[in-house]
């Protein structure tokens, strides 16, 4: 019992903290997963980092479709980081000048956020 509480106080003030990926990496939940991971929700949540260029990762319906085979051809929006308003909102460029569309393909680094949250 001692143990159980010292674990659950552990986690209580563990810090959660943005995961990158290895590149060409698909995470996905388990499959029957019936648990719940709640991230620290932030009223800023990036969904693409130019400089590293990233994706942030902060619900199921992303991590759905990076495992879709034609995932090069689906478009990052501006509410993905949100899953109820996932797949709405303006396409993503990868840069404003040339107007490169910003997709969940293979070819980009991901980062799970740890505002990441598998409640939809």
């Amino acid at each position: 019992m001692l143990l159980f509480l010292l674990q659950i106080r552990f986690l209580a003030k563990a810090q959660i903290r943005n995961i990158t990926l290895p590149r060409h990496t698909l995470w996905q939940l388990p499959k029957g997963f019936k648990g719940k991971i709640t991230g620290t929700k932030q009223e800023y949540a990036p969904l693409y980092d130019t400089q590293s260029d990233a994706i942030y990762l902060y619900n199921p319906y992303q991590l759905a479709v990076m495992a879709l085979e034609n995932r090069d051809e689906q478009p990052v929006m501006s509410g993905d980081a949100d899953a109820k308003t996932f797949g709405t909102g303006k396409v993503i460029c990868t840069d404003e000048k040339n107007k490169h569309i910003l997709t969940y393909g293979d070819d980009r680094n991901y980062v799970v956020s740890a505002q990441f949250s598998s409640e939809v």
